[in-house]
């Protein structure tokens, strides 16, 4: 799948799911992500009317297992700072 299409379906931006793959790139061998070749894309385009950007990643189903592990991982860290702010902003 598409990274585009994969940051619908986790209702995220694009941008945003591509920072948690590039923080967490060593989760992800490279039989379970690739960027698509520049030609690949444009043929993509054309066919789909896909954005104007740089060619996207496309997920294998254990890179999407992968991605899921890591997009939760990162929603449970930021709910937990958030929850913590109040407690840890007193002690300052």
């Amino acid at each position: 799948m598409l990274d585009e299409d994969l940051a619908a379906l986790y209702k995220i931006e694009t941008e945003a799911l591509n920072l948690a793959v590039a923080r967490n790139r060593e989760c992800f061998p490279e039989d379970c992500m690739f960027q698509l070749h520049p030609d690949e894309f444009a043929g993509l385009r054309s066919q789909f009317a896909l954005s104007d950007r740089e060619a996207p990643y496309v997920f294998t189903g254990q890179g999407l297992a992968l991605l899921s592990s890591v997009l939760l991982d990162e929603q449970e860290n930021k709910a937990n700072q958030e929850s913590c702010a109040p407690t840890c902003s007193c002690r300052r």
